[in-house]
């Protein structure tokens, strides 16, 4: 705690090791925000707008009709989503909002959007609407 109510100051032993690892630490999560938002708006039926200040992303989904009552938890991908709701993001209509984190480190992290992408595109194929 103390490192975050009295960093090193320019001229510190310590500043230039501390300054470096808070750039590196800030370059990530530019690079994790980036990805999120890409990935997931390249999903059908799915927006997401840019994470800022937070390291969480609240995308929206449309779900299909039929999707609706099918609806589950990702349990097949091993990625747990909090819905929106908890958030005061019920969403309306066959809108839903769910939170996703961008804490993991980058090696696990992109490794995470393929089984969320695939389980996606099938979940949406599954129910599509044939209106």
């Amino acid at each position: 705690m103390g490192l975050t109510c009295n960093p090193p100051k320019p001229g510190d032993e310590s500043y230039e090791k501390f300054s470096k690892e808070v750039t590196s630490i800030k370059d990530s999560y530019r690079k994790k925000v980036k990805m999120t938002t890409e990935v997931l708006n390249s999903m059908e039926n799915v927006k997401c707008n840019e994470v800022a200040g937070a390291m969480y992303a609240f995308p929206r989904i449309t779900l299909p009709k039929k999707a609706i009552e099918a609806a589950k938890a990702l349990e097949k991908t091993g990625i747990y989503m909090i819905p929106g709701h908890v958030f005061d993001m019920a969403g309306s209509g066959n809108n839903f909002y769910y939170r996703i984190t961008i804490r993991p480190s980058e090696e696990t992290f992109a490794s995470m959007f393929e089984p969320l992408r695939t389980f996606h595109q099938e979940f949406m194929a599954q129910f599509k609407d044939t209106n």
